[in-house]
This record gives structure tokens, C-alpha cells and sequence, in this order.
């Protein structure tokens, strides 16, 4: 029996560390890295950062909120290849003193954890006022714990996963909380937003 199984596109192994998912994620991108450095010198700067959009940030964004709550150090491989194809975009070499956020910030990419806890986040929020496809909506049921609370406006979803897990995100005045009961095989989301926002 094999330690690992592939859902369309995504890689799960046994002890969902995925490692083999990271793994096939950076042999796809460092593919379609080397093919557009090839072809960099044909193409102008809008279409050399519009193909690393499609076939390179595109490959980091898909199901990549299953890698929520890993380790930072398992995230730090996939934040090296999209350090690769900013620089390859901007045209820096490694030994170039411009650094990682700059690189970024310049292209108006967001980090590889940022784009984990923004998709999740909008995830959620996208299910909370009806914009996501039914399915979607029937695991994610809102409501508000004390509606007369002024300081902010605390909405829990719940959704059906096993295991006991806890996860806690701070993404700008948005505070999400996951937590897994095992027992009741629930997983409460809980959004804090301010009225200011």
C-alpha cells in the first residue's frame, strides 16, 4: 500500500507533513522557471511578469491553503522559488543588495504565508456573504456571539473535519482562529473584524 495519494493536482501523503505536495509544487515551478528564463530575452517586461503569473504563482496559489499551519521552514522552500521568479522578473541577480520584501513589494506580490492567510481569508469571507457556490455556504454557518458589542463583531463558522488541531492567524485587523475538536469533529472558524475597517 502506498504511504502517499494524489487528489487531482494535490499530493497527501500518510501524515499530511505534505512534504511529496511541497516537493511537486517546486519541481513544477523551477520547470517552468528554466523554460521562461529561455525565452525572457523575446518577450517584453508586462508579458515576462504576465507568464510567471500564470505558470508560476498560479502553481504556488493552487490548494494552498491546505499548507495552512506548517512550518515555517517547509514554506521557506516555496518562498525561495517565488524569490527566484521575482528576480527573474525584475532582472537582479542574487548578489543585487535589493532584498526579498522590496523584491515583492515592487512586483505587489505577497509572500508565500501572506497568500495562504489572504486566500483562506477570503475563503471565509466570500462564504460568510453569500458569494461562494452553495456547497461552500452550508459548511460555513455565521453568527454573531453578542450583536450589541460595538468595540467588533465576532463571526464563528463551522465546519465538519476530524482531528484536534489549533490554528491561529493575525492577517491586519482580521483575526482568524481554526480549531479542530476531536470529539465533536467540528472546525470553528472565528473572525474578530473592527467597525473601522
Amino acid at each position: 500500500m502506498s504511504s502517499k495519494a494524489k487528489n487531482p493536482g494535490v499530493v497527501l501523503d500518510d501524515c499530511f507533513s505534505m512534504e511529496h505536495q511541497i516537493n511537486q509544487m517546486i519541481k513544477n515551478m523551477n520547470f517552468g522557471l528554466k523554460r521562461i528564463y529561455r525565452m525572457k530575452q523575446y518577450i517584453s517586461l508586462y508579458l515576462l511578469k504576465t507568464v510567471v503569473c500564470a505558470l508560476i504563482l498560479s502553481c504556488l496559489d493552487y490548494c494552498n491553503s491546505l499548507l495552512a499551519d506548517l512550518p515555517d521552514i517547509k514554506l521557506e522552500k516555496l518562498q525561495k522559488v517565488q524569490n527566484r521568479a521575482a528576480r527573474l522578473v525584475l532582472g537582479i541577480g542574487r548578489s543585487d543588495s535589493m532584498g526579498v520584501r522590496e523584491m515583492l513589494r515592487a512586483l505587489h506580490w505577497l509572500p508565500v504565508k501572506a497568500r495562504i492567510e489572504y486566500k483562506i481569508a477570503l475563503l471565509c469571507f466570500n462564504a460568510i456573504n453569500s458569494r461562494n457556490p452553495a456547497y461552500i455556504q452550508d459548511l460555513i454557518v455565521p453568527y454573531t456571539t453578542n450583536p450589541l458589542d460595538i468595540s467588533g463583531v465576532i463571526i464563528e463558522a463551522i465546519i465538519y473535519i476530524p482531528e484536534e488541531i489549533e490554528i491561529s492567524y493575525n492577517i491586519g485587523m482580521i483575526s482568524i482562529q481554526l480549531t479542530r475538536v476531536k470529539a465533536k469533529g467540528q472546525k470553528v472558524v472565528c473572525f474578530e473584524s473592527f467597525p473601522y475597517i
